[in-house]
């Protein structure tokens, strides 16, 4: 298609005799014409066929033609007008124009993405964490419209939040208590905010006690300090994020015609784990509902069953403590033949309904307690309609570090914590240490991997391994002659083949049911390489059979050798090879 032609404009300028500009009817005004330096081009609208047939039945007359200003250069002039026109054209045929989309502000775009979220039934909270770590990324690379969006420029940004130490600070550790947030915000010089960031990963602060600002130091020092850095699985938290945000850009919002942060991977973020966690022992975990139980505080509204009942339920079932928050009674299905607790897609980490399988006495203390139980008494009212109402959920390790401390178990051990997530932990590895196989325990565990239920959340003590060790075979003896018997080459062979050929089948199956009857037949193997067994007939198994293998012409004057030993019962040669 013929572009339209370009032109440049001209303009009247009126100047006086000094050569300073002036108005038209100035007395001794000087007319001055210029050519203005940038291209224009007029174009006609781009109708689409109904707009064409409407306009053709009313009698209204065509368009008028558009003057656009293109720029100086004639022969980008040219090609900035053929993309106008591709564009109007892709316009008028209801195709989406991403070069006009690509060019919006990310501000109400993001607002769009977030109302997308929450309509998705995704939870307030998840979906705020989401949009705080993409506006991160875009404040971080200077992101002002879609198409400035960049994985390179993104994963640069990631790179140098993973390296950026946080700088020493010289000044002193307070020193003394402080019973409020305000008390303790003051004496590190920090926000109230930060203060109850730092509770929530495990300073020992308790709202409305004696806290020591010693040991918040102490914890500081060793938390905050050294892993000020974002660590490799936040990063990918953040990678996930921009990624769906892509996705949504190229799918639901039409305003990017590929995925910008498509090509963003994700680290391995096996050797950077920032929150290790633990499991305890049967006695253990039997003492911290036993210490929650008969426990006479309450936690945020929670009394003690409640938070035994809790802690229960999910050691057995391995729900995190968002989806334990989110149970209502109608959750529980206590009437089929296999009691289930279900979990609504809006609460789970894969946006997926779950439905878990409830252990039968687990069942009925959990029918139990929901009939006697009495109704949890909150301050405000909020999500009033669940079983365990309340924000308990936002901070489930102080609520632990309380049981535990009743029950003499500390809260952190070599380095692990045990904190609510820590009973997911406790519920795979029980699983494991049960024998449920590999396949079935990542269905339960709910994984997409099972490289995470095996080697993240399954954690195997150096007691249980001890154990597995102990199921092995029995220990060589060390004797050189005990283990040539075992593999029949030692000195031996002619009394063997001697016993084997004059006692014949009926001999070595008598001796054959003895050495069952002793020692049983599965553990024959391990006392013949230990040097349990001794000489005689009792080494030698016994033959398949008594019938001659036919003679093989190729290998005449070679002589058989009857089997020996524990492989398997096959005619073998005394020579393996031909003395020609």
């Amino acid at each position: 298609m013929a572009l339209p032609e370009l032109f440049k404009i001209k303009k009247n300028r009126y100047i006086d005799a000094d050569g300073k500009r002036c108005k038209k009817d100035t007395p001794g005004a000087i007319k001055k014409t210029e050519t203005l330096s940038d291209w224009y081009a007029e174009i006609l609208p781009i109708e689409s066929l109904r707009e064409r047939i409407e306009r053709r039945k009313s009698g209204r007359p065509a368009p008028k033609r558009n003057r656009v200003k293109l720029c100086s250069d004639k022969r980008a002039a040219q090609e900035m007008l053929r993309a106008l026109i591709d564009a109007n054209e892709r316009n008028a045929a209801g195709l989406v124009d991403y070069h006009t989309q690509s060019n919006q502000a990310l501000g109400p775009i993001l607002d769009e993405y977030q109302r997308h979220q929450l309509a998705k039934g995704n939870s307030a909270n998840y979906v705020g964490i989401t949009i705080a770590r993409i506006m991160a990324v875009c404040d971080g690379c200077q992101f002002l419209r879609v198409v400035d969006l960049d994985a390179g420029r993104a994963a640069n940004w990631l790179y140098e939040q993973r390296q950026a130490a946080t700088k020493p600070t010289n000044t002193p550790s307070p020193r003394g208590t402080a019973k409020c947030y305000q008390a303790i915000a003051k004496a590190f010089g920090v926000d109230t905010r930060t203060v109850g960031y730092w509770r929530k990963q495990g300073a020992p602060i308790l709202p409305r006690g004696q806290n020591s600002l010693t040991e918040i130091a102490k914890w500081r020092a060793t938390y905050v300090d050294e892993k000020s850095t974002m660590g490799a699985g936040t990063s990918n938290h953040y990678v996930t994020a921009l990624r769906g945000f892509g996705r949504w850009l190229v799918k639901h919002a039409k305003r990017a015609e590929t995925n910008p942060f498509e090509n963003l991977d994700k680290i391995d973020a096996r050797g950077d784990v920032r929150k290790d966690r633990r499991v305890l022992s049967t006695v253990e975990f039997a003492a911290l509902v036993a210490a929650a139980n008969e426990s006479p505080q309450s936690y945020r509204g929670l009394s003690g069953e409640d938070r035994a009942m809790m802690y229960t339920l999910a050691g057995y079932t391995g729900l995190r403590a968002g989806e334990v928050a989110s149970l209502k009674t109608n959750s529980f299905d206590f009437q089929s033949a296999t009691p289930t607790v279900t979990v609504e897609p809006a609460y789970t980490k894969n946006s997926e309904l779950a439905v878990i399988p409830l252990r039968l006495d687990l069942a009925e203390r959990l029918k139990s307690y929901l009939l006697n139980r009495e109704p949890v008494t909150l301050s405000i009212k909020r999500r009033a309609e669940t079983v365990w109402p309340g924000n308990w959920s936002e901070n489930g390790a102080a609520m632990m570090r309380r049981d535990l401390e009743a029950a003499g178990i500390p809260y952190t051990d070599d380095g692990k914590d045990y904190d609510f997530h820590a009973l997911r932990h406790q519920f795979i590895t029980g699983l494991a240490e049960a024998g449920v196989h590999p396949k079935k325990a990542q269905a339960l565990a709910r994984h997409s991997k099972i490289d995470l239920t095996m080697d993240h959340y399954t954690k195997i003590g150096i007691v249980d391994a001890a154990a597995d060790v102990e199921r092995l075979g029995a220990i060589p003896s060390g004797r050189t002659d005990h283990a040539a018997r075992a593999m029949g080459t030692d000195d031996h062979r002619a009394a063997l083949v001697s016993a084997t050929t004059n006692a014949g089948l009926g001999q070595q199956t008598r001796d054959q049911k003895s050495l069952g009857q002793q020692w049983g037949q599965q553990d024959l193997e391990s006392r013949v390489i230990s040097g349990d067994i001794g000489d005689g007939p009792k080494n030698v198994l016994p033959n398949r059979g008594t019938k001659k293998a036919p003679q093989n012409k190729r290998f005449t004057g070679l002589s058989k050798a009857p089997p020996v030993g524990l492989e398997p019962t096959t005619n073998g040669l005394t020579v393996r090879r031909s003395t020609n």
